[in-house]
């Protein structure tokens, strides 16, 4: 089962897809993963190389719901913050990311007037609507250690593929809780050769909390947890 194409300015809500969210850290993480061609785990693959693998995510708290820790091999050509309303641009790629993100550039500001999920493609963004204006600062500035918000978005130059998320009673970092969901396959980039594409952090899908390393009975919370992460939409 893919994960749901969306438009450019879409966002991806549908508890049939699940995707990484990125992690302090530029390396990835070593984890166990399903190896279907031997049918045992195997530990410390790199997400998305290839058809066939499916991995074992790793799970992180994010307010109430989980995030899914994919961090990004290679710094983004670009990064917007709905939290500090700024948008961090590699200046090589500034007209393709502006063209990505359907965003309007301010000749005398540089301000970005980016609209956002949700908005009408038709409807132009007025001066002085600050939920959808940006800052523009050099992608040197952005910080891979701050968490994302809902609704942030990354461009990142490299490759589309599928990646296969196996939620088998994933442990929930720095927790005594687990999460179960059934297995997604979604689209997700490849850092590396190739172009310049979008990806947007949000609501993927939903699992079931347990309290107990079996998840054989739910915890105390509320059984259905949110699942956030990044997607890329073709």
């Amino acid at each position: 089962m893919s994960a749901c194409a969306t438009t450019r300015r879409g966002f991806l809500r549908t508890a049939a897809s699940a995707l990484g969210a990125g992690l302090f850290s530029c390396t990835f993480e070593t984890r166990e993963v399903a190896d279907p061609s031997a049918g045992t785990v195997r530990s410390g693959a790199v997400p998305g190389v290839g058809p066939g693998i499916a991995e074992r995510p790793v799970i992180m708290t994010f307010g109430d719901a989980v995030r899914i820790a994919r961090p990004p091999s290679e710094r983004p050509a670009a990064y917007v913050s709905l939290a500090t309303r700024e948008v961090y641009v590699d200046r090589a790629f500034r007209d393709r990311a502006s063209w990505l993100l359907d965003a309007h550039i301010s000749v005398s500001t540089w301000v970005w007037r980016i609209p956002l999920p949700g908005d009408s493609p038709l409807t132009p963004i007025s001066p002085g609507d600050e939920r959808r204006e940006f800052e523009e600062l050099p992608i040197g500035s952005w910080d891979p250690a701050r968490s994302p918000a809902e609704g942030d978005i990354r461009i990142v130059v490299g490759r589309p593929t599928s990646v296969t998320l196996e939620f088998d009673c994933v442990p929930v970092q720095t927790t005594s809780s687990r999460i179960s969901a059934d297995r997604l396959t979604v689209d997700t980039l490849v850092p590396g050769p190739g172009e310049a594409l979008r990806e947007d952090f949000g609501t993927l899908g939903f699992g079931t909390r347990h309290a107990d390393p079996e998840c054989s009975s739910p915890s105390s919370n509320p059984n259905t947890v949110e699942i956030f992460g990044w997607a890329h939409h073709p």
